[in-house]
């Protein structure tokens, strides 16, 4: 008779061999390839007795340091399987792939693994984040994700941005939910536990909210301040005490809301709030969120702001913690920002959880993209 670990090991290796497959279809598309020593991987993760599910992990095929896996490690439940396409140059989005949700040209740079989760054949993807390559791919495909830069998660590595601005880019993760997320972010800063107790708890009284006032015009009409107002008070409901944010006209151009984050965050005064909230998307669905493409005269600057990309292209660049949490709307839902530091991360993540619960995706969502997943002949 087996052991009830054996038998779960019997299925997680099931559903091991069902991603590889599908791994195997995309190679060429969004999967680079696969990890050469999976099987030393397999092996480990048999020979300790991990009481973790298994989590299945793609990496980007560039920008992440060699030491993000030996934080996620086969003997705590993770084995590394694809190499993840990464948009060409690192550019906002990937002409390359499409979006497996919306049908569009697929957000970059982390482009590759934000499909390859919708595809089924990863748990979570580890990217980087220099002007919303994170952030930006989690919100297209309706996917959760943390950035870490305010974790002390920076790559190491500095590149110039459009705007001539040098920045260091920073680890993230993105998942179909938000614990796994959390659970791999808590491995990679080496603090079990940091955030995944914070989901258990909708206390919001010690938390100050912070949310842009009226001046954002969505494609839709509406003005962001009134689309998120019933999620402000239901954040309210829960001890938040919030307060609203003048707003430059230009949320969308990485200047101004950088600078518009530096004005809250500011390390030589108390800040405004503890958190920052916005709703933005559809991500690439009306425009185009590149800078190439945003530089290039009057057609391309209306296509970079129609692609409704705002504070997420800030965020990395001002030393911040984010947080992407998807809502029932297509490729749309809210950025949780926080100052540097463990303890501000906390509070950004309990928001972050409350809100996954008050807007959830639609159910059809989970059932197509989750539930069906892992077959391994499909």
């Amino acid at each position: 008779m087996f052991s009830p670990i054996s038998v779960q090991k019997s299925n997680e290796i099931l559903k091991l061999t069902g991603a590889i497959l599908r791994a195997q279809k995309y190679i060429g598309a969004s999967v680079v390839s696969l990890v050469e020593n999976i099987e030393e991987q397999i092996k480990s993760y048999l020979k300790n007795d991990v009481t973790p599910p298994l989590c299945l992990v793609g990496i980007k095929e560039k920008g992440v340091p060699i030491w993000i896996k030996s934080r996620l490690t086969p003997e705590k439940g993770y084995i590394n399987i694809t190499v993840d396409r990464m948009a060409p140059g690192g550019r906002a989005v990937d002409p390359g792939l499409l979006n497996p949700l919306t049908g569009k040209m697929m957000t970059g740079s982390t482009s590759g693994g934000a499909v390859n989760l919708l595809n089924g054949i990863i748990d979570i993807a580890i990217g980087t984040d220099g002007g919303g390559s994170v952030l930006g791919p989690a919100l297209a495909t309706q996917l959760f994700a943390m950035m870490g830069k305010g974790l002390g998660l920076g790559t190491g590595e500095s590149y110039k941005a459009t705007d001539g601005r040098w920045f260091e880019p920073s680890i993230g993760v993105l998942g179909r939910n938000l614990k796994e997320v959390l659970k791999a972010m808590e491995d990679l800063i080496d603090m079990p536990g940091a955030f995944l107790t914070e989901t258990q708890s909708k206390d919001l009284s010690e938390i100050t909210i912070g949310y842009p006032s009226y001046g954002i015009t969505l494609p839709n009409g509406e003005d962001m301040c009134d689309v998120m107002k019933f999620s402000i008070e239901y954040l309210k409901r829960n001890g938040a005490k919030t307060i609203e944010l003048k707003v430059p006209d230009n949320l969308w151009d990485r200047q101004q809301s950088l600078k518009w984050l530096h004005s809250i965050f500011n390390q030589r005064r108390k800040n405004i709030c503890d958190v920052i909230i916005t709703r933005e998307g559809p991500i690439d669905f009306f425009g185009v969120g590149d800078s190439v493409i945003g530089h290039l005269g009057k057609t391309g600057e209306f296509l970079q702001k129609s692609s409704r990309k705002y504070v997420l292209r800030s965020t990395n660049m001002a030393g911040c913690t984010a947080l992407a949490v998807p809502s029932r709307e297509l490729a749309t839902g809210y950025i949780i920002v926080c100052s540097s530091g463990v303890e501000a991360a906390k509070k950004a993540v309990r928001v972050a959880a409350c809100l996954a619960e008050y807007d959830k995706r639609p159910p059809i969502f989970t059932e197509y993209f989750e539930n069906n997943l892992f077959h391994i002949i499909s």
